[in-house]
């Protein structure tokens, strides 16, 4: 067996563990299932994620750890999985200020995700979102990056509302970046993190171009929210992580200076 496979193996194993549970092999369970809408997309994980900046120099980075556990890149996988479907069904919530020099404004730029309370309307974790019925279907491997397509199916009210964004809604693109270094974290879920700001970054972009469409003069304030049309695509280029979003906005309330 090849040794580069190993990983792979392990980190498809916690994920059939963590995602299917006993579930996964209930013939009745995978019936239900196919009949369900479903969302799909790739999703990567860095099983050797880089170190400090400090390491490039001639003392070594005592924090560097040359893999993730398996548990770690499943958790990893699942957190990111997780937000962006939720991002699919759900969507988000913006506030948005543009920058004016005339008027001494910096620009104000607020996205939060829509999922914070679950249908009952109990407050649920931000990370944790909700509990989609998410299952593995490959994984690969190139160097040392996994790559698993996932597959989300559909309860009635989770595809009610991911359907509701084809209705009223305009279609922006855009890329955005992050900087994938992890410097002076602690955090295992720092390169993830910094993975998902690279995408809200692109996001943020297509609204932009979206609104300077919409119209002519700089508002006081926009207020509206935007689902992801598909799973983010994100890769990594120049030393910084380099996302691509195509998102789906609905009509946005727009407050204007009036006269100036």
């Amino acid at each position: 067996m090849n040794p580069k496979s190993l990983p792979v193996l392990v980190v498809f194993n916690a994920l059939l563990l963590a995602l299917a549970g006993p579930a996964f092999m209930n013939k009745e369970v995978l019936a239900a299932q196919v009949k369900k809408p479903l969302l799909s997309g790739e999703f990567p994980v860095d099983l050797a994620p880089p170190p400090g900046l400090s390491a490039f120099s001639d003392v070594a980075d005592p924090r560097y750890i040359p893999g993730l556990p398996d548990k770690e890149a499943a958790a990893q996988l699942l957190a990111e999985a997780r937000w962006v479907f939720a991002g699919m069904i759900w969507g988000f919530d913006y506030v948005y200020t543009p920058s004016d020099k005339a008027r001494g404004i910096a620009e104000f730029f607020e996205i939060k995700p829509r999922w914070t309370k679950d249908m009952a309307g109990n407050a649920i974790s931000r990370d944790a979102s909700v509990a989609l019925d998410i299952r593995p279907l490959s994984v690969s491997m190139q160097d040392a990056m996994l790559y698993a397509y996932l597959e989300c199916s559909l309860g009635a009210e989770e595809a009610s509302e991911q359907a509701s964004w084809a209705f009223g809604t305009s279609h922006g693109q855009a890329r955005g970046t992050a900087a994938y270094f992890r410097l002076n974290s602690e955090d295992p879920l720092a390169v993830m993190l910094a993975r998902r700001k690279a995408i809200i970054n692109a996001a943020k972009e297509a609204l932009r171009a979206i609104l300077r469409d919409r119209t002519h003069n700089k508002p006081r304030e926009v207020r509206g929210s935007f689902a992801f049309a598909a799973v983010p695509k994100v890769i990594v280029k120049n030393g910084e992580w380099l996302s691509t979003a195509r998102i789906l906005t609905r009509e946005a309330d727009i407050e204007s200076y009036g006269a100036y």
